[in-house]
């Protein structure tokens, strides 16, 4: 291996740390910022029953499977 190549691998390898950890920290926060807003409690209940209803105004459930679940809780979250 010469120098050029050793070069680009090391460089790679300290980017996809950097990026590992900085998801890390994200997700450390997001982790915090839920616990505040009681997310984790509802993402548990969710995960034990297997899906969500939810209430609609007019008083009809919508079920959500789990694939949806995530995508519905991210825009809760950010309502709140």
């Amino acid at each position: 291996m010469n120098d050029e190549q050793s070069k680009y691998s090391k460089s790679t390898e300290v980017r996809t740390l950097s990026n590992k950890m900085k998801s890390i920290s994200f997700h450390k926060k997001e982790v915090r910022k839920w616990k505040q807003a009681g997310v984790l409690e509802y993402l548990q209940s969710i995960k034990e029953s297997g899906s969500l209803s939810e209430e609609g105004s007019n008083g009809s459930s919508q079920q959500y499977n789990k694939n949806q679940t995530t995508r519905f809780v991210k825009k809760e979250s950010k309502t709140s």
